[in-house]
């Protein structure tokens, strides 16, 4: 347990990676932002449930935990797209500064999310 937030940090540094180098890119060949960020989600979303479920919990891959995974990733697609989008049309940042200020902003959800989905006990209070 002592090094969980390490193998999450590792696990989630490769998915931020990931993210903001496809929604750049996308954003560079002028894709529109809801298929972008919808395909950026399940890109990134697939390889970080492999990557929280085997590294960060040391736990199997399930199909269930997949669909919890991907469901909890299209629960915060709504907020995903509206902070995108006040941080490019409302804030007027380029799309290389507002991924990765969406992308942190999001980080506690995406980890709660990561854990609920891979860890079949529920969280401590």
């Amino acid at each position: 347990m002592r090094r969980q937030p390490v193998r999450y940090f590792v696990s989630a540094a490769v998915c931020v990676l990931v993210n903001n180098i496809l929604l750049i890119v996308g954003d560079g060949l002028h894709a529109p932002y809801v298929p972008l960020l919808a395909a950026t989600s399940w890109v990134s979303g697939t390889i970080g449930y492999g990557l929280h479920s085997r590294l960060t919990f040391r736990q199997r891959l399930t199909w269930g935990g997949y669909a919890r995974f991907l469901g909890g990733i299209a629960l915060a697609f709504p907020i995903a797209l509206g902070l995108l989008a006040a941080l490019i049309s409302l804030a007027g940042l380029a799309m290389w500064i507002a991924a990765p200020v969406a992308t942190v902003i999001m980080l506690a959800y995406n980890y709660l999310n990561a854990r609920f989905a891979t860890l079949r006990r529920p969280l401590p209070v």
